[in-house]
């Protein structure tokens, strides 16, 4: 192998994989960054609403209680958890493999 060309007639194929490990991860940035944004939204609403709705009634209490556990829920939005990944070995063993037509 020569530089990740097979025999001078293969294609770049290094490229290949890491073009696609590029798109892979930038979608992964960009479906975070829409998480995060949505759960400050929710998480802002519910803190105005929990802080500037009065007290005296059962139905603004109970509406009160609902916000306190969306924000509760929001806050999960930005725990960080495992998110699938491309296998970057098996992509690679497939490109290398493959020549084009």
């Amino acid at each position: 192998m020569n530089g990740g060309t097979t025999a001078g007639k293969g294609t770049n194929s290094l490229d290949l994989v890491l073009e696609q490990a590029h798109t892979e991860r930038a979608w992964q940035l960009r479906h975070f960054d829409a998480l995060d944004g949505k759960s400050g939204v929710l998480l802002g609403f519910s803190a105005a609403l929990v802080a500037l709705a009065p007290s005296h009634h059962l139905v603004v209490g109970i509406g009160r209680v609902v916000a306190v556990v969306a924000g509760l829920v929001s806050l999960s939005g930005f725990w960080p958890r495992g998110f699938r990944a491309i296998d970057l070995y098996s992509l690679r063993m497939r490109y290398l493999a493959q020549t084009p037509c």
